[in-house]
C-alpha cells in the first residue's frame, strides 16, 4: 500500500518530469488561504479534497500530511486549486504565523488526491448550506 500511494504522490506532483509544485499562501481575518500552482493539470470534482505536505513550514511539517478541502473547481482540468484552512494547532498555526510573517510566499508543495466522492449539484435549481463554526 506504502508503495502505490507513493508511485501515486510521484505521478500526481510530476516529480521526474515537471518542476514541483508551488503555492501562495496568504491570511484574511485569521484564516488561512493556499493557492496551488500544479505543474500538471488536475481534474478535481465538487466536494473532493487534497492531503497537502508542506516542508518548508516547520522542521517536523515533512513528515505530516492534512487533508484540505478544495473550495474553487472547475469542469476542467485546472492548473492551481484554492484551499481556505481555519487554523488550529500544529501545522495549521506554523501556516498562518509565517503567512502573516510572509515567510512562505512561493514554496514548494507536494499533495496527494483528490479524495472523496463527487457531490452531485448540477441537477438542482437551488441549494440551500447550512453550516457553523468555520
Amino acid at each position: 500500500m506504502f508503495l502505490l500511494q507513493s508511485s501515486n504522490v510521484i505521478f500526481r506532483n510530476g516529480i521526474f518530469r515537471h518542476h514541483l509544485s508551488r503555492a501562495t499562501i496568504t491570511h484574511d481575518s485569521g484564516a488561512v488561504k493556499i493557492r496551488l500552482h500544479l505543474q500538471k493539470p488536475l481534474k478535481v470534482d465538487d466536494g473532493q479534497y487534497v492531503n497537502l505536505w508542506i516542508p518548508s513550514v516547520s522542521f517536523w511539517s515533512f513528515l505530516q500530511s492534512h487533508p484540505f478541502m478544495v473550495i474553487s473547481w472547475e469542469p476542467k482540468e485546472q492548473h492551481t486549486l484554492d484551499l481556505l484552512i481555519e487554523p488550529q494547532r500544529g501545522l495549521t498555526q506554523e501556516l498562518l504565523y509565517h503567512a502573516k510573517k510572509g515567510h512562505t510566499i512561493n514554496p514548494v508543495i507536494m499533495f496527494n488526491g483528490p479524495h472523496g466522492p463527487r457531490v452531485a449539484m448540477d441537477e438542482y435549481e437551488s441549494i440551500l448550506i447550512v453550516a457553523s463554526g468555520f
